[in-house]
């Protein structure tokens, strides 16, 4: 996962950094940690907003990367504002999940 490619509602930040979050933001982020790799360059606000309780996994979408660019067009056509690609799946034996900046 590409933290700068993950869009953000702008009042995010300030909210998250005033330490206005739900709990289930910090238990998820909590849950999370022995499965997450992050970048030493990731803040804990960044954190803090990848885990946040108040989006869903639904909102991901994935798909082979050679279909990458027919599904943000269709994205596109169908009215989405915003679609882009965040990351990648890659084989990983433990199962990780790596956040870069």
């Amino acid at each position: 996962v590409n933290f700068s490619q993950i869009p953000i509602i702008d009042e995010t930040w300030g909210l998250v950094k005033n330490k206005v979050v739900p709990g289930g933001t910090l238990s998820n982020l909590d849950f999370v940690g022995d499965k997450v790799d992050w970048d030493d360059n990731i803040k804990e606000e960044e954190k803090l907003i990848l885990a946040d309780a108040q989006t869903s996994g639904g909102l991901l979408i994935s798909c082979p990367e050679p279909k990458k660019e027919k599904l943000l067009r269709l994205l596109k056509s169908k009215g989405v504002e915003v679609s882009r690609v965040v990351g990648q799946i890659i084989e990983d034996k433990r199962c990780r999940i790596k956040v870069t900046s």
